[in-house]
């Protein structure tokens, strides 16, 4: 999950201004945050990112 630098959100293009969840890759894992609260931060490990992924994607 290397190669992105620091701090770089990335959102849907589908998102309404900050109506949407937005996603930092960093060495150590997935931070995810909310645009309308981006001090609020969920922090993921790999391994727990991609199971996160898997259950909100229903896959």
């Amino acid at each position: 999950m290397s190669g992105q630098k620091k701090d770089a959100w990335r959102k849907s293009s589908h998102c309404l201004h900050t109506t949407c969840v937005e996603l930092s890759r960093e060495a150590d894992g997935l931070r995810v945050r909310d645009g309308k609260a981006p001090h609020e931060v969920l922090i993921f490990t790999e391994v727990n990112a991609r199971q996160f992924i898997r259950f909100v994607s229903g896959r």
